[in-house]
């Protein structure tokens, strides 16, 4: 870059000297091995292969089985958090689908109770959503046992936390144990329920 592009020529000067850090220094030989013993493909950080293994900055390492947790709760009290340390996993909106919460029948009902069931199943919107959930949850579940990773967290949120997320959560934890075989936790946040 000239100095009619770029006028700042103190500038100019920092960054090239910032670019010469050690650790910005572009690697000329393609490792021979990785310290989990992976054989390296490609020594460009920015293209490495799946087929290379975990990843050895990972701080999981394949250190025990995945664990997923599976929460319902109320978008009232606050989004879940994470127990792992980890920083969260995947929150899901269910307020888009029809709440049995607005009719009396199901009102101190939950949706582990047969009656908010068929309600929601009868209505079908909840099924679709879960659909959808499911592909998603599929995917990370199968990567995360793949990458040696121990913890994925699943939150589903309602204005109550009481039908719809407590529904949702049951049946994608129900899911992936039956799909995966993995331990699946489930926190019903709401109603102080939880499950493994």
């Amino acid at each position: 870059m000239g100095d009619k592009v770029f006028p700042y020529p103190y500038m100019m000067d920092m960054l090239r000297r910032l670019t010469e850090l050690p650790q910005f220094k572009v690697i000329e030989s393609v490792a021979l091995s990785r310290a989990d013993g992976y054989k390296t493909t490609d020594n460009n950080i920015y293209r490495a292969h799946p087929q290379d293994g975990p990843a050895t900055y990972s701080k999981y390492d394949g250190k025990g089985p995945l664990v997923v947790r599976v929460y319902s709760f109320s978008f009232r009290k606050g989004i879940p958090e994470d127990p792992s340390g980890n920083g969260g996993g995947y929150v899901f909106d269910c307020r888009s689908t029809h709440n049995p919460g607005r009719y009396e029948p199901y009102k101190k009902l939950t949706g582990l109770d047969e009656p908010v069931i068929r309600f929601l199943e009868d209505d079908g919107e909840i099924l679709k959503f879960l659909d959808h959930v499911y592909a998603l949850a599929d995917h990370h579940v199968n990567r995360y046992m793949q990458r040696g990773f121990t913890s994925l967290m699943f939150c589903f949120g309602c204005t109550g936390g009481q039908h719809r997320s407590v529904y949702s959560a049951q049946h994608l934890a129900e899911h992936i144990h039956r799909k995966f075989g993995v331990e699946v936790q489930i926190c019903h946040r709401e109603q102080h329920i939880e499950q493994v």
